[in-house]
C-alpha cells in the first residue's frame, strides 16, 4: 500500500552532479553548444552576472531572448565540455544553467558587449519600486538563507477514502519553510530532501545516488511544515513537520563522506491497511555514505542507515519498529557516462512488540547507471532477496527484486520519467507477515511556453499480503491494487512565484470489497521561493 505522508508533497532536490554533471535538455543536432547561465528581466542584472562569472574565470556574453536577457557562456563542439561548464555554473549558484545551441535560432540578436550599459526600468515604474518590488529583487541569487511559502486549496469528494458513506470537504494547506545552506544556492530552497516510506525496510523507497559536489564542504539544514485545515470535518485537521540536516565533506585523494538526518511528524494517507482513520506517527531517518574513487574508472561506496517509526494511536503499536541497514557498492565505468555496479544490502528489522516478527534481509543486486546523451539518464538494477524471520516456526522467504529509474527527453520541452520496482515491504496489518509489492509510475511533462508547463502522471501498485487476514466473517489473503491518474498545469508568474492547478483520480480495489474506494481531488496552489 502507498505509505507516503502528506508532508512529502513539497519535497524538492538539487539535480545530480554525480558522473559529470546535470543532464542537458537540448537535442544534439546543433553544430556548436553554449551554456545559458540564466535569464534576466533587466540588462543591468545580466551585466552584473557576467562580471561575477568573469571573476570566477568563466567568460560569458549577453544575448537578447524575446523579452529577457540571457547570459551565455562558452562555445563547444561537444556535450562533454558543455556539461563540465554546466557543473561549474551550478556550483557557482547558477543551478538553472542549461545547454543551448551556440548559434541557435531562438530569438537571439547579435552578441552584446558583456559590460552593457544599465537599462532603466520599464516606463511608469517609480524609482522606489525599481529598488524594492520591481521583480528583479526576487530574481534567483546565490543565498545562504532561503524561505518558502506555499498555500494550497483542495476539494475532495471522499476525504476518508471509503467505499460507502463518502464525505466531501474543502481543505487549505499552508506550507512555510526555511533553509540555511553552505555554500549559498540559487534555486532550491532545500539543498537535499529525503523521501521516506514507513512500510519500506530501511525507510527509503528507492536507491539513492548521492550528489558529489566539487566543494570541500557542503552543508544544509531546513525545516518546513504543512498546516492542513478542513472546512467541515475539523477533527481531521493536522500539522506536519519535517526537519532535515545534510553535511558532505570531500577529502583530497577521492574520499567523500555524507551525513543526513530527517525527523518527521506526519501521517499516512487515509484508507490504507484495514483502517480508515488517520495514522499519525513520528519517524527519524539517519544515513551516512562513504565513497572513495579508487581510479578514474572505479568507485567504492559504503552506506549505513538507521530508521525508526512510532505511531501515536494504540491500534498501531504493533507497527513501531527500528531498522538498521548497511550497503556496499562497487561502481565500474565502462564509458564516460555509463557505469556498471554491484550492491550488497543488509537490513536488521526489529519491532517493539511481538505481534509482527522481526527479520534480517540480505539483498544482492547487479545494475547499470547512465547519463549517456542529452536525451536519457537513469539506473536499473535487479537481484535476489532473502528474508529470515526471528520468530520460531515462521518460514523464511526468498524473492526476485528489481528497480528502474529512467528519464528520457524527446525534445528540450518534452520529457518522460519512469519509476518501477518489485520489493518486499513490512505489513500494516497485524495478521499478515509482510507484503510483496510491485509498482510503476510514469510522468509526462510538457513545456508549452516559457511560463506554462503541464504534466500527466499515471501510477499503479499491487500489494500481496503474505498470511491470511480476517475482516468481518471472511478470512483469506489480502491482495489490493492502487491506480491513480493526475493532470496538472503550472504557471510561472515570476521566477519567485508559481501557481499550480491539478486534478487526480485514485482508485483502490481489493480482495475484500469493503476496502475499495474511488476518490477525486482538485487543487490550486501558489508557491513562493525567496
Amino acid at each position: 500500500m502507498p505509505d507516503f505522508p502528506s508532508a512529502s508533497r513539497t519535497a524538492a532536490v538539487i539535480a545530480s552532479l554525480f558522473f559529470c554533471g546535470l543532464t542537458p535538455r537540448i537535442s544534439s543536432s546543433a553544430d556548436f553548444l553554449a551554456v545559458r547561465a540564466g535569464l534576466f528581466q533587466y540588462q543591468e542584472r545580466a551585466a552584473k552576472a557576467v562580471e561575477e562569472l568573469k571573476k570566477n574565470g568563466i567568460d560569458c556574453e549577453i544575448r537578447k531572448e524575446e523579452d529577457r536577457y540571457a547570459v551565455r557562456c562558452g562555445r563547444f563542439a561537444g556535450h562533454a565540455e558543455a556539461r563540465t561548464l554546466q557543473g561549474r555554473l551550478a556550483v557557482s549558484g547558477y543551478d538553472e544553467a542549461v545547454i543551448v545551441p551556440a548559434d541557435g535560432a531562438t530569438g537571439e540578436t547579435e552578441a552584446q558587449p558583456a559590460r552593457a550599459a544599465p537599462e532603466p526600468p520599464p516606463p511608469g515604474t517609480r524609482p522606489a519600486e525599481a529598488r524594492t518590488i520591481s521583480g528583479d529583487i526576487f530574481e534567483k541569487k546565490k543565498r545562504n538563507f532561503h524561505l518558502y511559502l506555499g498555500l494550497e486549496g483542495d476539494y475532495s469528494d471522499n476525504i476518508f477514502n471509503t467505499r460507502d458513506d463518502r464525505k466531501a470537504d474543502f481543505s487549505t494547506v499552508l506550507s512555510p519553510g526555511i533553509s540555511f545552506n553552505i555554500p549559498g544556492v540559487k534555486e532550491n530552497w532545500r539543498l537535499t530532501a529525503i523521501e521516506t516510506a514507513n512500510v519500506t525496510p530501511g525507510g527509503t523507497a528507492l536507491t539513492r545516488f548521492p550528489t558529489r559536489y566539487p566543494n570541500r564542504l557542503v552543508a544544509s539544514v531546513s525545516y518546513h511544515a504543512e498546516i492542513e485545515r478542513f472546512m467541515k470535518y475539523t477533527s481531521e485537521n493536522t500539522t506536519s513537520h519535517i526537519a532535515e540536516g545534510f553535511l558532505q565533506y570531500n577529502f583530497r585523494g577521492g574520499l567523500s563522506v555524507d551525513l543526513q538526518d530527517q525527523f518527521m511528524r506526519s501521517h499516512n494517507q487515509r484508507g490504507t491497511g484495514i483502517f480508515f482513520t488517520l495514522d499519525r506517527f513520528n519517524s527519524n531517518f539517519f544515513s551516512t555514505f562513504v565513497s572513495y574513487e579508487v581510479s578514474d574508472r572505479m568507485l567504492l561506496r559504503a552506506d549505513f542507515s538507521n530508521f525508526s517509526v512510532h505511531y501515536l494511536a494504540s491500534q498501531n503499536d504493533f507497527r513501531d519498529r527500528t531498522d538498521n541497514g548497511a550497503s556496499a557498492f562497487v561502481f565500474y565505468k565502462v564509458g564516460s557516462k555509463t557505469a556498471l555496479f554491484v550492491q550488497y544490502e543488509f537490513l536488521d528489522i526489529r519491532y517493539d512488540e511481538n505481534v509482527l516478527s522481526g527479520s534480517r534481509e540480505h539483498h544482492v543486486f547487479a545494475g547499470l547507471r547512465w547519463d549517456v546523451t542529452a536525451r536519457t539518464k537513469g539506473s536499473v538494477k535487479a537481484g535476489y532477496g532473502a528474508k529470515d524471520f526471528s520468530a520460531s516456526g515462521q518460514s523464511n522467504t526468498k524473492d526476485f527484486l528489481a528497480e528502474a529509474q529512467v528519464d528520457y527527453f524527446f525534445t528540450p520541452k518534452t520529457s518522460v520519467s519512469l519509476v518501477a520496482s518489485r520489493k518486499t515491504n513490512e505489513s500494516d496489518v497485524s495478521a499478515a507477515n509482510f507484503i510483496v509489492s510491485d509498482s510503476a509510475r510514469a510522468t509526462y511533462t510538457q513545456r508549452f511556453t516559457k511560463k506554462v508547463n503541464g504534466s500527466v502522471r499515471l501510477s499503479w501498485q499491487r500489494d500481496r499480503y503474505e498470511g491470511d487476514v480476517t475482516i468481518g466473517a471472511e478470512t483469506k489473503q489480502l491482495v489490493e491494487k492502487y491506480v491513480e491518474a493526475a493532470v496538472a498545469l503550472q504557471y510561472e508568474f515570476k521566477e519567485w512565484l508559481k501557481f499550480d492547478l491539478g486534478f487526480s483520480r485514485a482508485r483502490r480495489t481489493a480482495s475484500f470489497s469493503e476496502l475499495e474506494y474511488t476518490t477525486n481531488t482538485v487543487y490550486l496552489k501558489a508557491a513562493s521561493f525567496f
